[in-house]
């Protein structure tokens, strides 16, 4: 178990009453003095007359940012880094040493002068020597101890914001997350501790717990100092903390599920109005419907959630885990898992991607279920009955059907309710504006949740629209052939799962009539593959090709066996003669067993996605640093806090 040894070892040594209100009136005294005194003492800085500066009036009067930003900084940094270095010294001097007003104002300074760095000329090592002698970068840790200790025990409001604003705002000061060479003095132990706090239950949410997810989620953005803070996480071990953490997850995803209804009508809770719901939503994934705008704080906690899901495997049970009362439902539905909620979200999300956000958030949402079914213990969890749960998911618009969505459906496992998922993203999704990574990631996870339920011989009971949903989109992909930029990976891999079907069939469709349903829709629809044997006879000679000729073998097999007889026949076969055709050929079939169908290597998204993840990480922190600039913090309440304290 990881101790709390830097943040819960802290010693509350703060100064006695009598002396901490002499300091505060003083506080109030300058602080009241207009921003004409900071910006004269500004230009002390930046005109080498700082051996003039009174220090300890300098940090009791209110910082003015803009006043900084006014300086040629290019310019006067190349003459004036050793004073810079100086103001520097003494902000961390003051954030060290002082639980005053001052604290407050060194650590406005300091955030300023680093965002100026940082957007004016960089946080790389020429930007990072610009700010911090030597003596400065050695107290970083300290500087950072200091502020997670703030964060988790500080007794003032007021200090404890100040930290999470300053440190968000070292974390969020380059665009590009990884050029920020600050983050791998943030990405520490103590910093990790003092954001794992914020979970530990009570009897309300705790105010700061926002600030620590979106926080955590910049540090995981920061690849190299985000390896160490996993490693840390995998290891903790607190069920209290963790319970926590997993609860604000599903106050997040439960909020998000609420607001795509919520644009569309409030009438989640009355059942008759379920069809004017559903035509609203309808509305929001049509292609001729307004655009809905795309948070992107929604990008921030779904990829902490992405990132930390299968870490820790305590946190993993509890996403998995029905709580025992529900505070935020209504009295008349049972509470839902995590899981269930986020499988609700992705089915809103999945099929909206009108704007490139939305796209994003649709493809983090697929490598969120691709790292969960790459996960043994997520899929056992998936398959276990005991786990049947309802699981409501929206069913878009297609030409046979209204939309839908079913608020009370029927409880089920999560992994059918998943593939469930998987077939209507394909059958609503074939378009040529779809990116076909997409579709990959659809097959992956069907893949790998029916490899696991043929090896633990899972029932699937709502096989054939899977099945149908398969078909097509290899239909699809072959007609557009032209159209589409390399497909033979994903025919390749369609063709697989076909085989799959007719290998192990029997091993997880619910009966011997659903097995010879399968062999009755490859002979219904044998033209498409027998299209894709012409194909793939022209097509040059490569590993894809000639896996996917070699998968095709058994479905040409079925094919030829079967068809010969049915030609026989003076008129169109029935339904039931097919069937009897198809049984008495099980005997003359010539199939091949490849193990390699149930073998599906685990996806690294973190290699596959790199760029990906870059794009996003500038995302994550340019939303992140917006929430923390536009909030308008009181200057006057710090003072009364500070003042008033006992």
């Amino acid at each position: 178990m990881v101790a709390f040894n830097g943040v819960i070892g802290y010693a509350k040594g703060e100064k006695k009453r009598k002396q901490r209100i002499t300091s505060w009136m003083n506080s109030i005294k300058y602080t009241q003095q207009t921003s004409r005194n900071i910006s004269i003492l500004y230009v002390s800085v930046f005109k080498e007359k700082i051996k003039d500066i009174n220090w300890d009036e300098f940090f009791l009067i209110r910082p003015q940012p803009e006043h900084l930003d006014d300086f040629d900084w290019k310019f006067e940094l190349a003459k004036l880094q050793e004073n810079l270095h100086e103001l520097v010294d003494r902000c961390i001097y003051v954030i060290l040493n002082k639980i005053d007003i001052s604290f407050i104002n060194a650590s406005t300074t300091l955030t300023t002068i680093i965002s100026i760095i940082a957007q004016k000329i960089s946080l790389n090592s020429e930007g990072f020597s610009l700010i911090f002698s030597d003596d400065s970068k050695n107290k970083l840790p300290a500087v950072m101890r200091r502020y997670a200790t703030t964060i988790a025990h500080s007794q003032y409001k007021s200090l404890k914001i100040c930290s999470w604003n300053a440190i968000l705002k070292i974390a969020t000061a380059c665009p590009d997350v990884s050029g920020n060479s600050l983050l791998e003095y943030v990405c520490c132990q103590d910093i990790l501790e003092a954001i794992l706090i914020q979970f530990i239950p009570g009897k309300t949410r705790n105010p700061f717990a926002s600030r620590a997810l979106r926080l955590f989620s910049v540090l995981l953005c920061h690849f190299d100092g985000s390896i160490h803070l996993l490693l840390q996480f995998a290891l903790f071990e607190d069920q209290k903390i963790l319970m926590g953490f997993s609860e604000e997850f599903r106050h997040y995803v439960a909020q998000m599920n609420s607001n795509f209804i919520e644009r569309h009508g409030n009438c989640l809770a009355d059942q008759s109005v379920v069809e004017f719901l559903s035509n609203k939503l309808s509305d929001l994934f049509s292609s001729t419907g307004n655009e809905v705008r795309v948070d992107i704080l929604d990008l921030v906690y779904l990829y902490l959630f992405h990132s930390t899901i299968t870490t820790n495997k305590n946190l993993l049970a509890a996403v998995f885990a029905i709580p025992p009362h529900a505070h935020e439902h209504h009295s008349n539905t049972p509470p839902s898992s995590i899981i269930s909620l986020f499988i609700t979200f992705c089915s809103f999300a999945l099929l909206d991607m009108k704007s490139d956000t939305a796209r994003l958030r649709a493809k983090l949402c697929f490598l969120t279920l691709l790292r969960l079914t790459d996960d043994s213990y997520a899929l056992n969890e998936m398959h276990h009955t005991g786990r049947s749960e309802p699981i409501p998911i929206f069913r878009p618009d297609l030409l046979h059907r209204k939309a839908a969505l079913d608020l009370n459906p029927q409880p089920t496992t999560s992994a059918s309710t998943l593939l469930d998922l998987q077939t209507e993203f394909i059958m609503a999704n074939l378009k040529l504006s779809v990116p076909l990574e997409f579709f990959d990631f659809s097959l992956g996870i069907i893949h790998r949740i029916l490899a696991f339920g043929k090896e633990k011989e899972k029932r699937l009971d709502k096989w054939k629209p899977l099945f149908s949903a398969l078909i097509n989109l290899l239909k699809f992909l072959i007609i557009n052939e032209q159209k589409l930029p390399f497909v033979d990976p994903l025919v390749l891999r369609l063709v697989m799962l076909v085989n799959f079907f007719i290998t192990y069939g029997d091993l997880f469709l619910p009966d011997g009539d659903a097995y010879e349903n399968v062999y009755y829709e490859i002979i219904r629809q044998q033209t498409i593959f027998l299209k894709l044997k012409t194909t793939l006879a022209s097509s040059p000679k490569n590993d894809v090709t000639e896996k996917t000729q070699m998968h095709l073998n058994n479905i040409l097999n079925i094919i030829e066996t079967v068809q010969p007889t049915l030609d026989r026949f003076d008129d169109y076969p029935s339904e039931e003669e097919v069937f009897t055709v198809i049984q008495d050929s099980f005997d003359h079939l010539a199939l091949r067993v490849f193990p390699t169908l149930t073998m599906v290597d685990r996806y690294e998204a973190s290699i596959h996605q790199r760029t990906f993840f870059e794009i996003l990480s500038v995302k994550i922190a340019g939303r992140v640093r917006e929430v923390v600039d536009d909030e308008v913090l009181d200057y006057s309440k710090f003072l009364q806090e500070l003042s008033q304290s006992k």
